[in-house]
């Protein structure tokens, strides 16, 4: 048995093209890959910020007396920042 297949790059980018260009055109299906896109980046954004606060609770000393300033650094930039006693 023989199997042959069509390895025409060319026209499967012709048609990958023609299918996202009418992809594009359906305005639903738009709203609905905004809605997915949406929902994934803040999922991943929820995601860093626990791991952040795990890092900063890890590497944070144990009793230790924290005290918060506040530092200018150049005009209308402002960073915070936590001091270890």
């Amino acid at each position: 048995m023989r199997v042959e297949m069509n390895l025409d790059v060319q026209r499967c980018d012709e048609d990958i093209e023609s299918r996202v260009a009418e992809f594009k055109q359906d305005s639903d299906k738009m709203h609905e890959l905004n809605l997915f896109l949406d929902s994934v980046l803040e999922e991943a954004q929820k995601n860093a910020e626990v791991k952040l606060q795990d890092k900063m609770d890890e590497e944070r000393p144990k009793n230790a007396k924290l005290s918060n300033k506040t530092i200018l650094i150049s005009p209308g930039q402002r960073f915070h920042v936590q001091s270890v006693f």
